[in-house]
């Protein structure tokens, strides 16, 4: 008995490993498996104060899911009021609304992330239901001869969802159309064969099918006339030649209304051919189901035997959903080698396709290249392996396609662990590209200048982990840099480019003498010399400029150029004055000799205790433009430490920003730590350009004392930005870099589309 009972417990405990073990194999599985949407949130109508709900899931299971509005990661950019359930299958507003502090509406998104990679749904849009006011609400007066059809012209408002148009007659409402009475799809009245009933007072009235909310235009008076003699026939709507755009399946109503006695035959033609499907709706043209087939030139012509006949065209393009006939498919390779994966599109118009790689934008550089909708990827990297998304988008839609691309990395493979970025700098400035490449054996790293080996030696130096430095750069270092590494196993590289910032050529006006040019026939020298100085003048001053902190006794001077008057800004000028009280200060000039690339100068040996006012002035080869607007009062603190400090007093310096998204810029810094002072990371600060108060600067904490790029997001769309960086250490920070502007990009879906998402 014992035997047995513990013979029992064996195979129980046997099975239960089993089990157990089934569980993790399928477990692993599942995690190696690429990411699907099971369900994918739906673009929505809701109105205000409504409970609205979005639903997203995915596979494998365990697969991880967020989200995202207008481009943005909710789990780092929160919302107000937006809740996401713990799984992340649902997104609920509790109270949708839409306000300064509250933005609900815009686009939402969800991502599905395995061990694979990830991907993210289609854009879905969460609208709110509203209606505007009429744009145009002039009572119309309507005269129409007895026994013709009459027309009330009604141009619905705006409306989300499009608004539902009824008529209200003499107290009595008209909902809906009848065989004589036509409601048409763009909002007008049509009454066909009209008598003396039809006279009276007629109001349009715009209907949100959502929120119910009605508009009413003025009203409209129809009199009705009795002919006594013929009249020719004429077309009272359309007024003149139309342009359509239609959705492919849709219906569209092409109007038609005329107007004479004997009342007038209308007939139909299409330069395409016979109208063997199209309905007649009174004397209009119905097509249903359009095709782009059915494009082409559409005219109405009435005749009464009056006169000529005459006649007005529709022009008739079908538009059709962006569509994917064939993808990628999901690729297995091998690190060094090339893949191309594919993407067939159609659509009207012809969509633009995007590639996105684990839900950021492939960037086309020299391993990656768009083939038309094709993306190709030559010598694979490690870091190409994960999921690709094709992106078609017109302006009906978006489709998207994914395809898992699997890369195996021979042992010892070369592999890229820190990338250089890309430097922007003035000559004569130090330039650096970092480049770590590891591997067995220890790869051999070189760099290559415009496809041509870099040479060592006194201004260029590669250190021993692969860093690029150019000490004195000119215009001929700039270009495109690549790092190589390679080893027995294989190699890998990567690029960055480097721009050299020269001040722009001055432009000097001189006097045209004879025979300097070919003049027009019948223009003298005197005339032309007159014309080239209506031409050019001196620039526009520059915006009131901008003040903020570089140390305890300097400041940042930052300021917009305006128009450069037709000739090319050769410098700026800055000045400033003390304001003191009872006494009166004359301007100074802190420098005269601002590069025009440089809107951004740091004036320095301030007076602790006193309050200062600067301007600034723009120079081109007439001469100086006005002054710009003073700016505000700036007061210096009141005392100086001195002695040595243990922080850091050289700060770093910003070469580079760039607006990658509607609510992001990238800042790209060098730093060269002069006053051996070591360091824990930076302080980025930014504030809108339109600000002129130093508290509205917003910090930004970037650790890290290798860290040279960073990413400001949560941006507004369209706003220029101030930019300025610190570094800092337990004993304090810096003084203030350079200050750099930058506006942030419309936003557009393409460009929430390029928005640098989070992994």
């Amino acid at each position: 008995m014992a035997l047995g009972r513990a013979t029992d417990e064996w195979a129980s405990h046997r099975w239960s490993f089993l089990t157990i073990l089934l569980i993790s194999v399928l477990q692993i599985i599942a995690e190696e498996s690429p990411p699907k949407f099971n369900v994918v949130p739906k673009t929505t109508t809701q109105q205000p104060g409504s409970k609205v709900k979005l639903r997203c899931s995915g596979s494998p299971r365990g697969a991880k899911l967020s989200w995202y509005h207008n481009g943005q990661p909710l789990s780092s950019n929160p919302v107000p009021g937006v809740f996401v359930r713990k799984n992340g299958k649902k997104l609920i507003i509790e109270r949708f609304q839409r306000s300064k502090s509250d933005h609900h509406v815009g686009m939402y998104q969800c991502a599905v992330t395995s061990e694979a990679g990830s991907i993210i749904s289609p854009p879905a849009y969460l609208h709110l239901a509203e209606i505007a006011k009429f744009k145009t609400d002039v009572p119309q007066k309507v005269k129409v001869l007895q026994g013709n059809t009459a027309i009330i012209p009604c141009v619905p408002p705006a409306s989300k969802p499009a608004a539902r148009v009824q008529y209200r007659h003499e107290g009595k409402w008209i909902r809906n159309s009848t065989e004589r009475i036509l409601i048409t799809p763009s909002g007008n009245l049509q009454i066909a064969n009209i008598t003396l009933d039809d006279w009276g007072l007629y109001k349009c009235a715009a209907v949100n099918p959502v929120t119910l909310h009605q508009r009413v235009t003025n009203t409209s008076k129809v009199k009705i006339d009795e002919p006594r003699r013929k009249q020719p026939a004429q077309i009272v709507y359309p007024p003149s030649h139309k342009t359509l755009s239609v959705q492919r399946g849709s219906e569209v109503l092409l109007e038609c209304v005329s107007s004479g006695y004997p009342t007038p035959t209308v007939t139909w033609r299409w330069d395409q051919g016979q109208l063997d499907t199209a309905k007649r709706v009174l004397d209009n043209l119905l097509l249903s189901d359009v095709q782009p087939s059915d494009s082409g030139i559409y005219t109405c012509s009435a005749e009464n035997g009056k006169n000529a006949r005459v006649k007005v065209n529709y022009i008739l393009t079908v538009t059709d959903s962006s569509s994917i006939t064939q993808g990628p498919e999901d690729t297995a390779t091998t690190a060094g080698l090339n893949v191309t994966l594919t993407c067939r599109t159609t659509g009207s118009p012809k969509p633009d396709v995007h590639w996105l790689h684990n839900t950021k934008p492939v960037v086309l550089d020299e391993r990656h290249f768009q083939q038309d909708s094709d993306l190709a990827i030559h010598e694979i990297q490690p870091t190409d392996a994960g999921m690709y998304q094709c992106v078609a988008s017109n302006t009906l839609n978006t489709a998207m396609a994914q395809a898992w691309l699997k890369v195996e990395v021979p042992k010892g493979y070369p592999t890229v662990e820190t990338s250089p970025s890309n430097v922007a700098t003035e000559a004569g400035e130090i330039a650096v590209f970092a480049c770590k490449i590891s591997g067995s054996p220890e790869p051999d790293v070189q760099w290559e200048h415009n496809g041509k080996p870099v040479t060592a030696d006194g201004e260029h130096i590669v250190i021993e982990d692969g860093t690029l430095s150019i000490i004195r750069v000119s215009r001929e270092d700039e270009g495109r840099y690549k790092c190589l590494g390679s080893n027995s196993v294989g190699k890998s590289w990567v690029a960055a480019s480097l721009t050299v910032l020269v001040p722009t050529t001055p432009m000097t006006l001189a006097v045209v003498k004879s025979g300097d040019f070919h003049h027009r026939r019948g223009q003298n020298i005197m005339e032309r010399n007159m014309w080239l100085q209506k031409q050019v003048q001196v620039p526009e001053a520059p915006s009131k400029p901008r003040i903020s902190r570089a140390s305890d006794t300097s400041v940042y001077v930052s300021w917009v150029p305006r128009s450069n008057g037709g000739s090319p800004i050769t410098a700026f000028k800055v000045q400033y004055k003390r304001i003191a009280d009872g006494s009166k200060e004359r301007w100074r000039t802190a420098s005269d000799k601002i590069p025009p690339t440089t809107l951004s100068y740091q004036v320095k040996t301030l007076q602790p205790g006193q309050t200062y006012r600067f301007r600034v002035i723009a120079i081109n080869g007439l001469g100086e433009s006005r002054q710009s607007q003073q700016s505000s009062q700036y007061s210096v603190e009141g005392h100086v430490v001195k002695g040595h400090l243990s922080r850091p007093v050289v700060g770093p310096h910003i070469t580079e920003i760039l607006a990658v998204s509607p609510t992001t810029i990238s800042v790209r810094w060098k730093y060269m730590a002069i006053d051996n002072v070591p360091i824990d990371g930076f302080y980025i600060y930014h504030r809108e350009t339109d600000s002129d108060n130093e508290k509205d600067f917003v910090q930004s904490v970037v650790n890290g004392v290798g860290v040279r790029s960073f990413r400001l997001e949560g941006l507004q769309p369209e706003i220029m930005y101030d930019i300025k960086m610190q570094c800092f250490n337990r004993a304090g920070s810096s003084d203030f870099s350079n200050v750099m502007m930058k506006e942030t990009l419309r936003m557009y879906f393409f460009d929430l589309l390029c928005i640098y998402w989070t992994s």
